[in-house]
């Protein structure tokens, strides 16, 4: 078990962001632990200047439904189901989905890829960053052994969501992720 957060590092802020979504700790953790909800979403595309637009997903899977004419944005939070698919795909773009409410916004879906929420309401999300593929999965996985090292037990993400939730009158301290940090040989990336 790891030592309880003393303050919300900069590298946790977005999960932050998601905890205060939720009224109960239960809704949070089965977000988290159930649907995936981990702090971090991501979207795999062509373009390397990529940015929200108004238009339907244009891939294989969601086409083969016969309804293309819903409008929004197909992310993850595990870009590493979608990797394999989409190999013509050069580029990452991480999602900022702070602002975004869950089942108004945004809805968890199940198209048979892993974690996946499709974003219905696109002003309510933005465009953090365009990585090149391989940098874009090197900071996922970063990220992805980081949460999984610092949350191991449910006692600890419940602190981490009392801690989220509280009310604060001082901002959120800065701490940024550290980008030399060595990952064992068990976690891959791509």
């Amino acid at each position: 078990m790891s030592r309880p957060l003393r303050k919300i590092p900069k590298s946790l802020e977005s999960l932050a962001m998601d905890a205060k979504k939720y009224d109960k700790f239960e809704d949070f953790l089965r977000a988290y632990a159930v649907e995936g909800m981990h702090g971090r979403y991501w979207h795999i595309t062509k373009d390397s200047n990529f940015s929200i637009k108004e238009v339907s997903p244009r891939d294989l899977s969601t086409l083969a439904f016969g309804d293309d004419s819903y409008i929004g944005l197909m992310i993850t939070a595990n870009p590493r189901h979608w990797r394999d698919i989409f190999k013509e795909r050069k580029y990452i773009a991480e999602i900022d989905l702070s602002r975004a409410v869950p089942d108004k916004d945004y809805n968890i879906v199940n198209r048979g890829f892993g974690n996946e929420v499709f974003i219905t309401n696109l002003k309510a999300v933005k465009v953090k960053k365009v990585y090149p593929i391989k940098e874009g999965m090197k900071e996922y996985s970063r990220y992805f052994y980081y949460i999984g090292k610092k949350f191991t037990e449910p006692e600890e993400l419940m602190e981490f969501y009392k801690q989220a939730t509280e009310r604060r009158s001082r901002p959120l301290p800065s701490y940024k992720m550290r980008r030399d940090t060595k990952l064992p040989k068990s976690v891959r990336y791509v």
